[in-house]
């Protein structure tokens, strides 16, 4: 499974780890000078494995009032 991460992937060596695994993809990137300061956005392909439930047959009860 793949998706499009819009939020914070983290550090840019946890980034460059999953670029060196093949489990990222840079689809993007955005560069722009602000205040005499360079900045750099990505857009990223992550590969996720599928998440499952730990126990899938046990009861979660949420109180809303």
């Amino acid at each position: 499974m793949s998706s499009l991460m819009s939020e914070p992937l983290g550090s840019a060596r946890k980034l460059a780890r999953r670029l060196e695994a093949g489990a990222a993809r840079i689809m993007s990137a955005t560069v722009r000078r602000d205040g005499g300061r360079w900045h750099v956005a990505f857009t990223v392909e992550i590969e996720r494995a599928e998440r499952r439930p730990a126990r899938p047959v046990s009861v979660v009860g949420v109180d809303v009032g």
